[in-house]
């Protein structure tokens, strides 16, 4: 046995000092068990550094490597082992930059330094970088069992700075706001009484210990404020651990007084509250009031009733009671809150039918129905008028001027405490009658004259006579008037300085006979294919209802003609001339005016006119060829160029037999069959298509994503003469041709905008040689637009829709707002616009320059908000369990202008209201047999405002 373990122990020392040896030149502490070298681990910084809309952040640290330690730092300095070492996961409040370095148990080495750089708050302003933070704590003063009862329960935290902004955690959590405005101060409330829930309580108490409220399930109600807190930027404002204390009621009286000053015999109904915050409380019959669960501290009370004006206690403290610890602590007000009975406000707008500028002096009279109250006002230069302090009830408003008919307003209903507006109205003036006759001359029916009358003013008034030519004027303004008269083919019949006066008829008796007008024609007639030459042409104009109405004239040197003495109607022009057309398709309406202006007319020749069209092969504009008609038995000829449709045109042309010559550098001539022109026709010669001479270069190119490949430009340049330049523009197929070039190597280069150009190899080109290029493709030149675009007060800024101005280019961005799109490379002069409901549009309109392959960014935008959604949960107190919620509840907004925002509760009792304009509104909740409950809510840009839950409780008699 000995021989064998002798053995084992040689080969594990041979082996051994085998392995020492290979790693003895290694001078690195940090081994593993074998007394290898060990590589540490990068930490792990989580989440990872960017842009986040938040202004506090929890970082956690991991490394892979076992049995180490991390160091880090958090205002982007080199982490060493004498920096903060990492053992649970930390916070940061606004932009840092996180460093960490991974250590050996016996730091002597380290692994490479990880960064993650943090832009808290991203994309907010300047004023929404504050930042609060703390602990959920309890007060020593509450007893043991209460502490027990709450240390599971929901906190709930929320300010009335910050309007549906309610935060949840439990006792000993960590709580933050952020995007909070640098400049103003704020007030926290932290309970464990849910918000805008009304609260029946009992007392409960513990030797040495504060009593607190209890709620009618037994749970302890407690709660503290914290006021005047003003968050900073970059660290924040730490109010470290927040003691909940026991909470308190506070009580008193508030009695309503009516018109004359008496107390009321009913008190109930008043709503008592603390403002901006869900305590409140109601009155009972006898105007007593209890607002149970307030947290201790100093507080405003108010008392509120629609119709009433409301009363205010200011600087009301409630305080635990050191001699007193077995009752929660209670304050009392000693003196009644009183509200009187509120006075309406009447007001509206009326004004005069004949002014323009001053609508002052209108008497406005206020009558009840029983005729107890009357009140009176004068109208301003606007027409405004106003009565205040006016008796509630239905009144009937009338509205009186001297030389206006009066107008009444009946059921108008004036409530107290507010403003009731009158809706517009005019008074019409009592105007005099205005009565008088026209004659024609020559007629004797006079049915149809025109007649106008218009005052100094510039007020006008439209009459037609009847057929003995009389006319009349009703309601007429007192004042001095104009009256004319105008019938067609009659001279105009005009008398002024007429006065009116109000309520009398004026008869002017015969105003005057009208005469009848005669009318001239004037037009101008050249000829085609001259520039001179147009005197002489003859002119004939015929009545088109009588033929026996005619006149003739000649134009002169101008081409100009006139003619005189016509009466009213249509006429026809027949224009001739020796040698040229007969045109007889002029006609002119005489009688509108003193002179009518025919149309001009350029006379057709009867000669011929040969009409055709040329190619070029492998082009697609055929701008420019050379066209030379030729007489095959005489040596006329005619001669013009082809326009880009290769169509040409020549006039004029003496009959006889013909040919076409098409010729144009770098292409054969070709030369048209024998045709005949004959006079007063139009010719058309067989199409002809020109073929590229010898030496030539062709071949096609096709742009991406388009189907008409027009208008490439394609360039050979010669490499042994780089002044010798040849050119071609593609056709809409792609095909092009470069045609006469001299022998050689040629560079080609191909070009279009908005694409990224190419150059071919080299080609080269002998003697009578044509070459075909291979198929060229050019790419689309693009880049990107990138930006972000943040919704004011909002955590989500997804959906909002980007356009890229003046063109088709849309997108929308993310949850973060991130947006980005592909565009053709280019200037933008239009900008971007960022489009979402409830905000406003806003743009950035500067001229984006996008790069081909290179992304151009935008600036970060915030769009202001005007609306925002409202909403929150009702339920009824001693509701059946299980119960539909469905429609039992409306919920309304106070205020004109709000009645289109109206919902009902849902199965479960939530409720929600989109669209409502940013600003403080009242909303009011409805249902049988319960109390209207009100509840005034600051509505902000933000996601959504949430209300909370609220409890209804129904009346004691059902």
């Amino acid at each position: 046995m000995k021989k064998p373990i002798y053995f084992l122990l040689c080969v594990f020392l041979f082996l051994g000092i085998n392995f020492s040896c290979s790693f003895s030149d290694k001078d690195d502490s940090s081994k593993d068990f074998n007394n290898q070298e060990t590589v540490l681990s990068i930490p792990s910084i989580s989440p990872s550094g960017g842009d986040y809309s938040e202004g506090k952040k929890t970082i956690s640290l991991t490394s892979e490597t076992a049995n180490s330690v991390i160091f880090y730092t958090t205002d982007g300095s080199e982490p060493s082992s004498s920096s903060s070492m990492y053992t649970e996961s930390f916070s940061i409040i606004g932009s840092k930059t996180i460093k960490a370095v991974t250590y050996s148990k016996d730091l002597k080495t380290k692994s490479a330094v990880a960064t993650a750089v943090f832009n808290l708050n991203a994309g907010k302003t300047q004023s929404q970088l504050g930042v609060v933070t703390g602990k959920i704590g309890l007060s020593p003063s509450l007893s043991p069992d209460v502490q027990n009862a709450i240390k599971d329960s929901k906190i709930y935290i929320y300010s009335d700075d910050l309007p549906g902004v309610v935060k949840q955690g439990k006792v000993g959590e960590e709580f933050y706001f952020d995007g909070l405005d640098t400049s103003k101060s704020y007030s926290f409330y932290f309970t464990n009484n849910k918000p805008s829930v009304f609260q029946e309580s009992k007392n409960s108490r513990a030797i040495d210990y504060n009593a607190t409220l209890f709620d009618k399930n037994g749970n302890p109600i407690v709660a503290v404020e914290i006021s005047n807190v003003k968050p900073e930027e970059g660290a924040g404002v730490d109010l470290s651990e927040v003691e909940l204390d026991a909470t308190g009621s506070i009580k008193g009286k508030a009695f309503r007084y009516n018109v004359k000053g008496e107390q009321e015999s009913d008190n109930s109904g008043i709503s008592v509250f603390i403002p901006g915050t869900s305590y409140v409380a109601l009155t009972d019959e006898n105007g007593n009031f209890e607002i149970l669960g307030v947290p201790q501290g100093l507080h405003t009370i108010r008392a509120t009733l629609s119709g009433y004006n409301f009363a205010q206690k200011e600087n009301v403290l409630l305080k635990a009671s050191e001699e007193d610890k077995e009752n929660p602590p209670v304050a009392e007000i000693t003196d009644a809150l009183s509200l009187y009975f509120g006075q309406g406000i009447v007001k509206g707008t009326v004004l005069l039918n004949d002014e323009i500028d001053d609508f002052s002096g209108i008497q406005v009279v206020l009558t009840d129905r029983t005729n107890s109250y009357n009140y009176s006002a004068i109208t301003d230069k606007n027409g405004s008028w106003g009565v205040t302090d006016v008796y509630p009830g239905k009144y009937t408003i009338e509205f009186i001027k001297d030389g206006y008919e009066s107008q009444t307003v009946c059921d108008i209903q004036i409530i107290g405490a507010k403003v009731t507006n009158v809706p517009l109205l005019s008074l019409y003036v009592i105007g005099g009658s205005l009565n008088g006759k026209v004659l024609i001359d020559g007629k004797s029916d006079f049915t149809g004259i025109s007649v106008l009358a218009e005052n100094t003013n510039g007020k006008m008034l439209f009459a037609l006579t009847n057929e003995e030519g009389n006319f009349a004027f009703e309601n007429v303004m007192p004042g001095t008037w104009t009256i004319s008269a105008t019938y067609v083919g009659y001279s105009k019949i005009k008398t002024s300085e007429i006065v009116v006066l109000m309520g009398e008829t004026l008869d002017l008796g015969l105003i005057g006979t009208m005469e009848k007008t005669t009318y001239s024609v004037t037009g101008s007639v050249v000829l085609e294919g001259q520039d001179s030459g147009f005197e002489g042409t003859s002119i004939l104009i015929t009545n088109a209802n009588d033929p026996n109405d005619t006149q003739t004239t000649v134009t002169n040197v101008e081409g100009v003609y006139n003619f005189s003495s016509l009466n009213q109607g249509t006429y026809i022009l027949t224009i001739s001339r020796n040698e040229f057309l007969t045109n007889s398709g002029v006609t002119v309406e005489v009688g509108s005016s003193l002179i009518a202006v025919a149309e001009s007319v350029v006379l057709k020749s009867n000669a011929g006119i040969v009409s055709g069209n040329v190619t070029l092969e492998g082009k697609d504009s055929f701008e420019g060829i050379s066209i030379l008609l030729s007489n095959q038995n005489t040596d006329t000829t005619y001669s013009t160029v082809t326009d880009s449709n290769g169509h040409y045109a020549l006039s004029g042309i003496k009959p006889g037999t013909y040919r076409i010559q098409a010729t144009i550098s770098g292409y054969n001539t070709s030369l048209s069959d024998p045709f005949t022109v004959s006079s007063g026709e139009v010719s058309i010669p067989s199409d002809q298509m020109l073929k590229v001479s010898m030496r030539s270069l062709f071949g096609t190119v096709i742009l991406e994503n388009k189907t008409d490949f027009t208008g490439v430009r394609i360039t050979a340049t010669k490499i042994t003469e780089t002044t010798e330049i040849y050119s071609a523009l593609s056709n809409s197929s792609g095909t092009y041709a470069i045609a006469g070039m001299t022998p050689g190597e040629y560079i080609l280069s191909y070009s279009f905008e908005g694409y990224v150009s190419k150059t071919s190899s080299s080609v080269s080109l002998t003697d009578n040689s044509s070459i075909e290029i291979e198929k060229i493709e050019l790419k689309k030149a693009t880049g990107k637009i990138a930006g972000i675009v943040n919704l004011e007060g909002c955590t989500n800024h997804s959906g909002i829709k980007v356009e890229l101005v003046g063109t088709d280019y849309t997108t929308t961005t993310d949850i973060d707002g991130r947006y980005e799109f592909s565009v053709p490379s280019g200037n933008y002069p239009g900008g971007v616009s960022f489009t979402k409901e409830d905000f406003k549009v806003t743009m950035q309109a500067q001229t984006l320059t996008v790069l081909t392959d290179s992304t151009y960014g935008v600036p970060t935008v915030e769009m202001k908000g005007i609306a925002a959604t409202v909403k929150g949960k009702l339920s009824i107190s001693g509701w059946e369990e299980g119960k539909s919620y469905k429609d039992v509840v409306s919920i309304t907004i106070d205020g004109d202008g709000f009645e289109k925002f109206s919902t009902t509760t849902d199965d479960d009792g939530s409720w929600q209201i989109d669209h409502i304009p940013l600003g403080y509104v009242t909303f009011r909740y409805k249902s049988n047999n319960i109390p209207d409950v009100t509840q005034e809510i600051k509505v902000v840009s933000c996601d959504f405002v949430d209300c909370g839950s609220l409890e209804l409780i129904p009346d004691s008699e059902h």
